[in-house]
């Protein structure tokens, strides 16, 4: 079988635990940023990464992709597929399927792998950040600490501030494996306001890098860090692409991502686009219960306001915290949802937008339906009241007076 019929046939084959490995802020290492938490297969404050890399846990889950065998912890893309929606399984096996023929060849028998290939690169450095979303935590944001110890109680195994700990080996590790990456992908807590992400593209200069694609997962409400301006480092780096993470507009935008301000974005995609017109924005909304009802609305003023083209929306089904799945929502409101977005799909289809973008708009969407009717997740209901009415109040917020046409139907009190 060639490499690209295995890549597109096979359920369960991905290149990442090959070219990748994701290292949390807490030094915990993951096989990718899909992979549960709770099930880390190493930890770079305790082990080498040449050590985690062939430890017994890599090199099973290496043989059982090779051999066909589902992983449980693989389970968030195999949900994602199974309602026809892109995983990060297959986008990575796509992006880097030029590397399968290699990687292959040099797999020993037990899945061992004398070199690291650092292709993809994704390190969380810090879980600094200065949103509080109300579907994040305090394991990727700081500013989430003291909610979180209010609602739950203390959180004594975790300080404010998370940081990879400060290894000098692990930096002599990644300096040296410098040359292997193809894709430096930044992501938080919030990456610009991260000191180590700047130390990242100082050494990719240093190395004669400049080639290397930066992808990012930014709220873009900071463009500098001390005397550093990021448009600067852009410029110097011919392929970035910025994927700003919102998932509404206005008021309601505002208070998912609390922190955020709504106008101050709008100027900061501006001015990125005046300084820096070689990058490329897209959206990457992830659908919840609180903005489902809304999504083709926000995808249309997107469009409108020229803040991005059609196609340039990226999709994110939230499947953790279990409470804020658009499948908790009573069923009065999936029919609403469903509905708003049947006549979005009607009107897609009428657009000029294009083969790739009609095409593109109409799966994505189409897929928020069935995995919205998937599963009915109702009786969670009373853990989204109870974290949304807990928020509101430690926020001085309304759930409310934000989203009154679902005030309808879910009541707090």
């Amino acid at each position: 079988m060639s490499s690209d019929e295995h890549l597109k046939s096979s359920k369960v084959f991905c290149m990442l635990p090959w070219i990748h490995t994701h290292i949390l802020p807490s030094s915990k290492v993951l096989p990718c940023c899909t992979w549960p938490y709770s099930a880390p297969i190493g930890d770079v404050s305790t082990h080498s990464l040449k050590e985690i890399w062939n430890n017994e846990e890599y090199k099973k889950l290496r043989l059982n992709m090779l051999e066909g065998k589902e992983n449980t912890n693989c389970s968030h893309c195999y949900e994602v597929e199974s309602v026809k929606s892109e995983s990060f399984r297959q986008a990575m096996n796509q992006r880097f399927s030029h590397l399968y023929d290699s990687i292959i060849s040099l797999t020993g028998e037990d899945g061992y792998l004398e070199k690291i290939n650092l292709a993809y690169f994704d390190v969380r450095f810090s879980n600094v950040c200065n949103f509080k979303c109300r579907g994040c935590s305090p394991e990727l944001s700081s500013s989430w600490y003291s909610d979180y110890e209010q609602m739950y109680g203390k959180y004594s195994d975790r300080s404010k501030y998370i940081n990879v700990s400060p290894n000098p080996e692990l930096w002599k590790e990644l300096t040296d494996l410098m040359d292997t990456i193809e894709v430096a992908y930044f992501a938080g807590g919030e990456p610009l306001m991260m000191e180590d992400h700047y130390r990242v593209l100082d050494e990719l200069i240093q190395h004669k890098k400049t080639d290397v694609f930066l992808d990012y997962n930014s709220n873009l409400s900071k463009l500098t860090f001390k005397h550093k301006n990021i448009c600067e480092y852009w410029n110097q780096f011919p392929q970035v692409h910025v994927g700003v993470s919102l998932d509404d507009f206005g008021k309601r935008g505002e208070y998912f991502r609390h922190g955020m301000k709504w106008e101050e974005t709008l100027e900061n995609i501006e001015y990125v686009k005046e300084q820096c017109p070689h990058v490329v924005f897209t959206v990457n909304c992830t659908i919840n219960a609180m903005n489902v009802l809304y999504v083709t609305e926000f995808h249309q003023k997107l469009i409108e306001d020229k803040i991005i083209q059609p196609h340039q929306f990226q999709l994110n089904l939230m499947v953790d915290p279990i409470e804020l799945r658009v499948q908790i929502l009573p069923k009065e409101l999936k029919q609403i949802a469903e509905d708003k977005i049947r006549s979005y799909l009607m009107e897609i289809v009428k657009n000029d937008w294009g083969w790739y973008a009609t095409a593109r708009n109409s799966s994505i969407f189409n897929s928020i339906i069935e995995y919205m009717n998937q599963q009915d997740l109702s009786h969670i209901l009373p853990q989204f009241i109870y974290r949304t009415k807990t928020l509101d109040a430690l926020r001085n917020e309304s759930f409310a007076q934000t989203y009154p046409e679902m005030a309808k139907y879910i009541k707090l009190d």
